[in-house]
């Protein structure tokens, strides 16, 4: 696939596989779009519990690397990739990122996004938030990461779960200049 934009989706094993799944599901209709998706093993897990359904399936837009495969092409800096995105992203990984470590394929690929200066979102899913919780997303954020919890809004109309994650996953989309429908604000 010639002339795409390859853009990484994490998902770790915090609650919220549906945001996950939802914002795979824009990316893979995005024209001109590659998804290189990591689980984590737990990440795998929970999507399986939470969603009743298997991971999704590679095609010539979604390729599938298991978090132990530190030679996979996003492990690099050199490998072309506008960013990475986490959702949802455990406390324990976002910990890990905040402070270098690179242990996995989906800790490595996110350090290198923030090495090589690319778009790096969060989305962090715990509630309530610790004194460490957020001293690590206040260390991430000065090194370029954008954190964005799952934050419902109530001003668009939704009138679901799925419609609030639907909003939400279309917000985390426009970081990444990608078009959306999410609903705009006219006063």
């Amino acid at each position: 696939m010639q002339g795409y934009r390859a853009i990484t989706l994490g998902v770790t094993g915090a609650s919220g596989s549906i945001i996950g799944q939802k914002i795979l599901e824009l990316l893979r209709a995005q024209e001109g779009v590659r998804v290189e998706c990591i689980f984590s093993r737990a990440g795998a897990a929970v999507w399986e519990h939470e969603l009743g359904v298997g991971l999704p399936t590679e095609d010539e837009v979604l390729c599938i690397h298991g978090d132990d495969a530190l030679f996979a092409p996003v492990a690099s800096g050199s490998h072309p990739s506008e960013g990475m995105i986490i959702a949802p992203c455990s406390m324990g990984t976002l910990g890990k990122i905040a402070h270098g470590l690179a242990d996995t394929l989906l800790t490595r690929a996110a350090g290198v996004c923030l090495k090589e200066g690319r778009r790096l979102v969060l989305v962090p899913r715990e509630s309530p938030l610790t004194a460490i919780h957020l001293e690590n997303m206040q260390r991430l954020a000065a090194a370029g990461a954008v954190i964005m919890p799952p934050m419902m809004t109530f001003y668009h109309g939704a009138d679901s779960v799925e419609g609030m994650v639907g909003e939400f996953a279309h917000h985390v989309l426009e970081r990444f200049g990608l078009p959306s429908n999410r609903w705009q604000w006219g006063g």
